[in-house]
């Protein structure tokens, strides 16, 4: 009789074993709103852009390292430089956060990130050619971390020594913004 115990008592733990291995691990962070707003500078020369905020809420209380923040598909995106800022439970400060610090207090992050174009100046037809030194440059093409990546962004962040991806699918457009 105790054999069976024995071996009932195993077969459960090994299938508990089996489920927590082959068991995707949960996000640590989910998704509230992801925007983008596209602006337009009215002096000449001040170029144009695109504004994203990204708004996340941590599910556990670990320290969350955010390392990159990618907009664009998979083929014509890149990786760009972002800002953390943390928002306090029962608070309605913002706490400007460095990307590389570990965020263990808040439970909602915002990630702010801005592709700018820059203007040109206006040159006439009299002009002297420009200096190379002042001719934008290409970039070289970024490749996608996520295989298979569909969708038009996407955050990578750990939590512990792993690094986990919180893809964003689409981003609500807001109304462009012509200032002047």
């Amino acid at each position: 009789m105790k054999t069976i115990y024995w071996f009932i008592a195993l077969s459960g733990v090994a299938a508990i074993s089996f489920w927590y291995a082959f068991t995707p691990p949960k996000s640590g962070l989910t998704l509230e709103s992801a925007t983008m707003q596209e602006w337009a500078g009215g002096a000449a020369g001040s170029g144009r852009g695109t504004n994203y905020r990204i708004i996340v809420r941590k599910k556990a209380k670990k320290a969350v390292k955010i390392s990159s923040v990618w907009i664009g598909d998979a083929q014509n995106g890149r990786t760009v430089d972002f800002t953390v800022t943390t928002v306090p439970k029962d608070s309605k400060d913002v706490n400007l956060s460095d990307k590389a610090e570990d965020i263990t207090n808040a439970d909602k992050l915002q990630i702010e990130a801005t592709l700018r174009i820059p203007g040109q100046k206006r040159r006439l037809p009299d002009d002297p050619e420009i200096p190379e030194e002042e001719t934008p440059k290409q970039t070289e093409k970024q490749v996608c971390a996520i295989e298979g990546f569909k969708g038009e962004g996407y955050v990578a962040y750990s939590m512990g020594k792993k690094v986990q991806h919180l893809v964003i699918d689409k981003f609500e457009k807001l109304e462009k913004v012509f200032y002047p």
